[in-house]
């Protein structure tokens, strides 16, 4: 072992103090590098945001005022031209300084794809006008004006009485003045590095500023962002069809094979009483109780279709009173905790109720479970989020694939994607199953 080489438990080795020194150093110069874009974005923004804006407002000024000759509708096209020149101008400053991807903005069709003729100049040119990316590059220009002639003139104040600290100290003057106070050799050489290291932070803070600003201002939506942005809309789309597709289906099925098959049961039976009441009356009253009966049995599986549609409680009593109502009617014990400060909108509610329900039938029909727990909660920095889980004690095992018998737990994703929300389940071989949707809240 090479004695040189070794080092105590805990302590870093040369190499990663070296490490240390070459990540430190990096990061230095890039604050530096930035500091000095930032100073450059300041003498830009400062003088020619400045100069642009002042010659905007003058140019629209004076054109307002003279439009009523004629000569002012020619100051207005040219301030279209100085606006456009001023906007191109920020994107490439953009673009050089901090590397942001500026939007394309209006372009003008090519000569020959033009229609020829004055009224063809002036719709182009009201095209340009009404350019939206075109007005955010004003807003850019303004902001540009404003913060960077304040910043610029407090960094040139530093600059200076950094220059005249120095001229004194290389003189060896003493006692110079600044504001009420007289300062010695040392004060001034505190007070220099002092005003250094706030110019250079100003630099750095507005270089910060001005990418965030040309970032949101000038900045162009990338390919991917609207690839992201269609295949989200597609797979709401997609969610509100299937979703809407399995509600009619469930309700036809319903009605097929549960209400349909009743009242055509209590249609034959009152047939067979209606026969039978002039030959034998007993008979005749025992299926006429029969057809009683079953004509109840078929309105309240009527009453449940409809309440599978929407329940009447969840507009009356809101979220927390039918989920209880859920609740209450499944067979499998359900702990429920609905914690709303307010209620959200009607189709959030909706969703999160239609998601229980069918989240607790599976509980019922599938998962061999013992108990069930349901949470609703506001989720997200400004709560403006909902956040359901139903989770079981069962054998797990539950997929979301293409199997027929899954085919609810792909509804309750199609219901949420459809508001724009999403289902995450977790169900391994052996339990326990534990769903959980969210979506935005909507009220």
């Amino acid at each position: 072992m090479n004695p040189t080489s070794s080092t105590a438990p805990g302590v870093p080795g040369p190499a990663a103090a070296v490490g240390r020194a070459s990540f430190g150093r990096a990061s230095l110069g890039r604050a530096a590098g930035l500091a000095a874009s930032g100073l450059a974005d300041l003498v830009f923004s400062g003088i020619v945001s400045l100069t642009l804006a002042v010659t905007v407002v003058t140019l629209l000024a004076t054109g307002a005022g003279l439009a009523v000759i004629g000569v002012g509708l020619l100051l207005l096209v040219g301030t279209l031209y100085v606006m456009r020149w001023g906007v191109e101008l920020h994107r490439w400053k953009a673009r050089s300084l901090y590397g942001v991807t500026t939007a394309q903005g209006w372009r003008s069709p090519p000569p020959h794809a033009r229609t020829p003729g004055f009224g063809s100049y002036v719709a182009r040119q009201w095209d340009r006008f009404k350019d939206p990316e075109m007005w955010r590059g004003i807003g850019r220009i303004a902001a540009g004006a404003i913060l960077g002639i304040v910043l610029l003139t407090f960094v040139l104040w530093c600059a200076q009485r950094v220059g005249i600290m120095i001229a004194a100290l290389a003189r060896g003057y003493t006692g110079v003045p600044l504001g009420p106070w007289v300062l010695d050799t040392w004060a001034m050489v505190l007070v220099t590095l002092l005003l250094v290291v706030l110019g250079a932070l100003t630099c750095l803070l507005y270089a910060h500023l001005s990418r965030a600003i040309d970032a949101e201002l000038l900045g162009a939506v990338t390919r991917a962002e609207y690839s992201e942005r269609i295949h989200r809309l597609e797979g709401a789309r997609h969610g509100a069809v299937s979703a809407a597709e399995d509600q009619r289906y469930r309700i036809e099925r319903d009605l097929h094979d549960g209400v349909q098959p009743q009242l055509v049961n209590v249609a034959m039976t009152l047939d067979m009483a209606r026969r039978a009441f002039a030959t034998n009356p007993d008979e005749a009253q025992a299926l006429l109780d029969e057809a009683h009966t079953s004509s109840k049995e078929a309105i309240t599986s009527l009453r449940q279709t409809v309440r599978g549609i929407h329940p009447a409680v969840l507009t009356d009593r809101g979220l927390d009173a039918a989920l209880s109502a859920l609740a209450a009617r499944s067979t499998v014990p359900v702990d429920l905790a609905v914690d709303l400060s307010e209620r959200p909108g009607p189709e959030a509610e909706a969703t999160v109720y239609f998601v229980v329900a069918e989240a607790l039938g599976n509980v019922a029909k599938h998962s061999h479970a013992s108990s069930a727990r349901v949470t609703v909660r506001p989720i997200g920095p400004d709560g403006d989020h909902l956040q359901v889980v139903v989770s079981d004690d069962g054998g797990g095992g539950a997929t979301l694939d293409a199997g027929v018998s899954h085919t609810g737990l792909r509804g309750m994703r199609d219901r949420l994607a459809a508001v724009g929300g999403s289902l995450t389940l977790t169900s391994p071989h052996g339990g326990p199953t534990t769903i959980v949707g969210e979506l935005p809240c909507g009220s």
